[in-house]
């Protein structure tokens, strides 16, 4: 038995990259999609894998996670930008419309703690588009995923990991709860029954919930720092659920690009500052992070995975491609980059490799050998 794992890097707004490439490989090779397995995705790429895997067919998904990213700039909430000078006045506007939001005095005489008085003036602080402004003070995250929200439930409705029609690997970072108070790794997938319960919306929300570019979710957060390239946690769960051995396993990983970010030349005694802030390079911190462990990751598959098992398509950027940067011409710079990448190769695989073999996708658990 051969068991197909196809595994999507996140990348933000560079989640369309992979949703392209797939396209035109499909276009190449019409049947290759059906023989998956396993789609496992990380951050924006796991709510790709969630519609692949809740569609009739790939070409139904492709279309509509296509649709979904070219809408980036709508999604990742203009409303939350920061602001130029000239809407200085009309934000301060804003801002004392938001203080006199707090409907009394006596709602303020009711407060009892700092906490409480915070949480009122962050609550009025971050409404409509203030938030932006709000956030270059670090008091809340630059963007609300209201507008991605809204746009989730038109895809998914009220589906569930249960009606999914393929099986899903999506990782997130569960923050701790009441009763288990320490940070730790959530893997939600359905090849076995214990999260069937979750909504996909809830599922896509969590994922996306990017440390300081987005609030986090029900305690979980986007796992992009963590496993940014999910080839090996799928993996991983595959053998804990008995559902492949190495051996059977064939990995197809496609990443949102080598994104040639460096820190070259820059002062060596860099405080939280130069790695967070830098204007040329926010976030610098968190981008090394996600860049290098899914180049790990690869450097790891393809010890473990030799000969035709592991595949990794990933195409070069031709800039720095910076977290936040979700402007309409950046997405259509994206589907330039994956209309540009060269897909020769891994057509070859496809077929040599063993993944176009005949054979229809299966799910079935394997047993242990002895057992």
């Amino acid at each position: 038995m051969t068991y197909r794992i196809l595994s999507l890097d996140g990348g933000g707004s560079r989640a369309l990259i992979p949703v392209s490439i797939l396209q035109r490989l499909l276009d190449k090779q019409p049947n290759f999609l059906n023989h998956v397995n396993l789609i496992a995705g990380t951050s924006t790429s796991g709510i790709t894998a969630l519609i692949l895997a809740s569609a009739d067919t790939p070409e139904q998904g492709l279309e509509i996670a296509r649709d979904l990213w070219i809408q980036g700039k709508k999604l990742f909430a203009e409303s939350s930008k920061v602001p130029a000078t000239a809407d200085f006045e009309f934000n301060a506007k804003n801002a004392i419309d938001s203080i006199k939001s707090i409907k009394s005095i006596e709602s303020i005489k009711s407060i009892t703690s700092a906490r409480e008085l915070w949480n009122m003036g962050k609550k009025a602080l971050t409404m409509n588009k203030l938030r932006g402004m709000t956030a270059l003070t670090g008091a809340c995250a630059y963007f609300s995923q209201d507008d991605l929200e809204a746009t989730l439930h038109e895809i998914f409705e009220d589906k569930t990991i249960a009606d999914l029609k393929h099986k899903i690997l999506i990782p997130a970072i569960n923050l701790g709860t009441e009763e288990d108070e320490h940070w730790a790794p959530s893997i939600i997938h359905n090849l076995d029954n214990r999260f069937n319960s979750l909504s996909l919306v809830e599922v896509a929300l969590r994922v996306a919930a990017m440390p300081i570019l987005f609030p986090s979710h029900s305690e979980h957060i986007d796992a992009a720092l963590l496993t940014n390239n999910p080839a090996l946690t799928a993996v991983a769960q595959i053998l804990e659920d008995n559902a492949a051995t190495m051996d059977e396993m064939r990995i197809l990983s496609i990443g949102t690009g080598e994104n040639p970010i460096t820190l070259h030349g820059s002062d060596p005694d860099l405080g939280y500052a130069g790695w967070m802030m830098d204007p040329k390079l926010p976030l610098a911190m968190m981008q090394a992070i996600i860049e290098t462990n899914s180049q790990l990751t690869d450097y790891q598959c393809k010890q473990i995975f030799t000969g035709l098992r592991y595949h990794r398509l990933n195409p070069k950027l031709g800039r720095p491609w910076l977290m936040h940067e979700h402007k309409a011409q950046f997405i259509i710079e994206a589907a330039d980059i994956a209309e540009d990448t060269p897909l020769d190769s891994t057509a070859d695989w496809l077929n040599q490799g063993g993944w176009n073999d005949a054979q229809p996708a299966t799910h079935a658990k394997r047993r242990r050998s002895g057992s």
